[in-house]
């Protein structure tokens, strides 16, 4: 038995499979709590897992309906927001934990993990190439000061795709050895992959993030 330290935000999408994956070890006897945005509290606890609050965040949701520069500049904000790491840090010296879970757009969160030598997953929520943002958005330099684009990936126990590799569009590349391919990550009962009838159900998503134009986009698509 082993004390995880899941450390997410308010993404919209990435939470689902963060607590997924959570509640599963902690059902398999695991010592598990997340630590995340104080406006998570209710979905987490609701998953009957331990919360824990950031303690300066930068306020900001993905779901918030704001002006388009407005929404980016939020984003920036929080995958850069060094208060992160410095609760990640303060996490674990307060109480034992064997392995922390770090989304993978907290760019700050995993330089603070790989600065104190902390033992580490890394859980991206989409594609691949989603852990980019925050592990990769600056391989370019890294590579012109004699870095490898995947140093990190090697630095890193794991790293959790959840998704399928059939789907990820980097499925069939080499990828480092340390990623490992979940396949989706249910919350409860997983639903049947076919229909009463026998046709298959297919699920269609724009993003759970807002973006502006995308409730009439929807709309629009619904009526054709």
């Amino acid at each position: 038995m082993g004390d995880i330290l899941f450390v997410t935000w308010d993404g919209g999408g990435n939470l689902p499979p963060a607590i997924g994956i959570a509640a599963e070890l902690q059902h398999r006897g695991e010592i598990v709590r997340m630590l995340g945005h104080e406006q998570q509290r209710s979905t987490i606890e609701g998953a009957g897992l331990r919360f824990e609050p950031y303690s300066h965040p930068y306020t900001y949701s993905t779901t918030t309906p704001e002006p388009w520069l407005r929404w980016i500049r939020g984003f920036q904000a929080i995958i850069n927001d060094r208060s992160l790491g410095l609760d990640l840090v303060g996490s674990v010296q307060r109480e034992p934990t064997d392995l922390v879970v770090i989304d993978c757009v907290l760019r700050n969160v995993l330089r603070a993990a790989e600065q104190s030598q902390i033992r580490r997953a890394v859980l991206v929520h989409s594609f691949y190439d989603v852990a980019a943002l925050g592990m990769g958005s600056n391989w370019s330099i890294a590579r012109l000061r004699g870095r490898s684009s995947t140093q990190r990936w090697r630095e890193v126990e794991v790293g959790l795709i959840a998704t399928l590799r059939s789907l990820d569009p980097d499925g069939q590349k080499t990828l480092p050895d340390c990623i490992r391919f979940t396949g989706p990550v249910w919350q409860g009962t997983p639903r049947s992959a076919k229909q009463p009838d026998g046709e298959p159900r297919i699920l269609v998503s724009l993003s759970s993030a807002f973006f502006p134009g995308g409730s009439g986009f929807c709309r629009t698509s619904s009526t054709r």
